[in-house]
């Protein structure tokens, strides 16, 4: 990463990421935004913040949960017109995902 642009290797379901992250954006939500694909990397800017096992301690009172709570309404809302790119690819099979959804 340099001067907040990060770039990495893409995947087969890039692109439909890209889609969803550009609709969020528009939608106000703090995500990365999509700078550039080519058919080995993608690059996208760096949000500020901390991630993983370091977001944890944030989530221990309750001003955390609700933080947490908001923004996750605020991603389905937002997610609910998303319409995905009629050649979307997803990073788990068709089979997969509907045998999930069977239980």
């Amino acid at each position: 990463m340099a001067h907040g642009i990060v770039h990495r290797p893409a995947k087969p379901w890039t692109a439909t990421v890209h889609s969803l992250l550009r609709h969020l954006l528009a939608a106000g939500l703090p995500v990365p935004e999509p700078l550039s694909l080519d058919d080995a990397v993608e690059t996208v800017r760096w949000v500020l913040g901390e991630a993983g096992q370091d977001c944890w301690p944030h989530q221990l009172g309750l001003a955390g949960v609700a933080s947490a709570g908001h923004l996750l309404r605020r991603v389905y809302e937002a997610t609910r017109t998303w319409e995905p790119p009629p050649d979307a690819v997803w990073a788990v099979p068709e089979s997969e995902r509907s045998a999930a959804r069977r239980g």
